[in-house]
């Protein structure tokens, strides 16, 4: 029997026998039981010698809306705080009242099951309110970045043709005059500083008559008594935009489904996340890793969200030391500026039980440095790497215990998940620690992109065992003990003239233990010397702004460190690299600076 009708043959098992499988799997990897494996991650799991028998035999995703599993998770924890924001503390039964007045709300709006309903806001109590009504009554939430221009913010309220938006107030004048070019109606406009002042707050900005104010929009919910809760678990909940500034915004639709099984399968890996703790949400709500890892997931394990209504890196250890977070989730850009900050390796990080990194790779040194800081200054904490994207609900692997957190890995799969490493020429599955792009098949996955069937048909497909698996674009192994680690983006593979292939990321890391250098990121530009391939280039900050940009030092050093082919052939040194919102490097616009550098050449 070849790969693909075992493959086939497997996909026909019952939900019984995949679960007999795994465990008898899982003996087998643990040396319980003699037998052979095949080599292939997919069909071999290594990764479940990680999980409990028990854990394999009684996981279950709930079949529950997202509202109603945080409600039955809460039932017991009604006055602990859940949410903290600023010096103020809601408590559980606060944060259900106040969904229940907006579900309200909303309903004697118009609002009704399967509507669309647009909301711009930041990482305030607000925010959480919003998303659980709207899920209460079966609508759905369509979440849009504050930060975004008018352009995309109009592209994405013609690609869900909402007609009422929530917004805050900074945001309002945008908006206001979007409306012709939209089919909304009704604006909300919120004050960030709402919760702070009880509903009173300075107003910032007139609106036009037919708009509300927040508090104005509570009035209508106040004395009904329609108490619907909508039900349906495999129904779109939430728009989750992933790009959009060329006319083709993707919008991912996520379901009860999928947030639940994230929550669950993250919450049964056996990570250090406890009930009471306090997590520092520092990631948006309209960004999956926010709304899954920072929001539903510890609402549905009685934890602590401290809600930080702006997206500003640099400030990140100035939180840290305030609030005392026993878990920090966070991007690249949060964690290299808590390691760069020198008074982070002066102080006391007892308090710390996991510092995670989603969204991108964090560099080897960086997160290196960040261990050997956590372990001098009386942390238990080793750094959790993360691995996921948006069309999968933020996680689909998680350095969730020592065993899985190998230095430079993202850990193993989620308990519930399948990977599987491919070639992306022939789709054919490689063996273990060969390199090829990551396809994962996994309960977290969205319905598809909302509107945009074509490009939903580039990144889910039916495998051989009649399963749906996300092509995620980006490249990584798996060790034959199930850990997996990951080279970059397929976007970012630099292939030379002749075919050889670079990895940024080799050359990043190599760049990173340089004493001098704070930051790197390569980019692969046009072979000025052949008529196909590229080349890397190299874009630095140093450590200190005095130091001289000394090019040929470094060059000396690149290629005493780095492998021939792979030396960059130009350095470009900055003050800074450049972000994308979500605290990514920004290759685009590196690429778009070297290409006006060669032209003033």
């Amino acid at each position: 029997m070849d790969l693909k009708e075992y493959k086939t043959k497997l996909g026909k098992l019952s939900l019984n026998e995949q679960k007999l499988r795994d465990l008898y799997l899982r003996d087998l990897s643990l040396g319980k039981i003699q037998g052979s494996l095949t080599g292939y991650a997919s069909i071999d799991k290594p990764w479940l010698k990680y999980y409990s028998e028990d854990t394999l035999q009684n996981i279950k995703i709930p079949e529950e809306s997202a509202y109603l599993h945080i409600l039955k998770s809460n039932k017991n924890n009604m006055n602990n705080t859940a949410l903290i924001y600023g010096d103020k503390e809601i408590t559980y039964s606060e944060l259900f009242k106040k969904i229940d007045l907006v579900a309200n709300s909303f309903h004697n709006m118009g609002i009704k099951k399967g509507d669309i309903v647009s909301v711009c806001l930041a990482n305030t109590p607000e925010t959480a309110y919003i998303f659980y009504a709207l899920n209460k009554i079966g609508a759905i939430c369509d979440f849009m970045d504050p930060r975004a221009t008018s352009l995309v913010m109009k592209e994405h309220l013609n690609l869900a043709k909402s007609k009422k938006l929530l917004t805050i107030s900074d945001c309002y004048p945008i908006f206001k005059n979007l409306k012709n070019e939209t089919m909304i109606d009704t604006i909300i406009s919120i004050n960030p500083l709402e919760t702070l002042y009880n509903n009173n707050p300075p107003i910032n900005n007139k609106i036009e008559t037919n708009d509300l104010y927040w508090n104005q929009f509570l009035e209508l919910g106040k004395n009904s008594d329609y108490n619907y809760v909508d039900n349906e678990i495999n129904t779109p909940i939430t728009v989750l935009h992933t790009g959009g500034s060329t006319g083709e915004p993707k919008g991912a639709l996520l379901t009860n489904y999928n947030l639940n099984s994230l929550a669950t399968q993250w919450l049964n890996t056996g990570i250090a996340y406890e009930k009471g703790d306090k997590i520092l949400s520092l990631m948006p709500p309209f960004v999956s890793f926010g709304l899954a890892a920072n929001l539903h997931v510890p609402l549905s394990n009685s934890m602590k969200i401290i809600l930080i209504p702006t997206y500003e890196p640099e400030k990140t250890l100035d939180l840290i030391q305030l609030y005392k977070p026993n878990c920090v989730p966070a991007s690249p850009a949060h964690w290299e500026q808590v390691y760069l900050d020198p008074r982070s390796k002066k102080m006391d990080w007892s308090f710390l039980k996991i510092a995670l990194m989603g969204g991108e790779i964090l560099n080897p040194e960086v997160e290196k440095g960040l261990n050997k800081m956590f372990k001098e200054n009386n942390s238990q904490c080793k750094f959790v790497g993360a691995y996921g994207m948006t069309e999968t609900s933020t996680a689909l692997a998680i350095g969730f215990d020592k065993k899985v957190n190998l230095d430079g890995s993202v850990g193993a799969p989620l308990p519930l998940t399948n990977l599987s490493i491919i070639n992306p020429d022939t789709e054919e599955e490689l063996e273990y620690n060969q390199i090829g792009e990551i396809c994962a098949s996994t309960p977290n996955t969205m319905l598809g992109y909302y509107g945009r069937d074509e490009e939903t048909n580039k990144i889910l497909k039916t495998h051989n065992d009649g399963k749906i698996w996300v092509h995620t674009g980006d490249l990584g192994y798996m060790t034959e003990n199930g850990i997996l680690f990951i080279k970059g983006r397929i976007k970012r593979i630099i292939i030379r003239f002749d075919g050889i292939k670079i990895y940024p990321i080799d050359i990043e890391t190599k760049l990173y233990q340089n004493p001098i250098i704070a930051k790197s990121a390569v980019i692969g530009t046009k072979d000025q010397k052949h008529l196909h391939g590229e080349n890397p280039v190299a874009y630095i900050v140093l450590k200190d702004n005095n130091l001289k940009e000394d090019y040929e030092y470094i060059k000396d050093y690149c290629e005493k460190n780095i492998i021939d082919y792979a030396v960059p052939v130009d350095y470009i040194f900055t003050n800074e690299l450049p972000y994308t919102r979500n605290g990514k490097i920004d290759f685009n616009k590196l690429k778009q600076d070297y290409k006006a550098r060669i032209l003033k050449k």
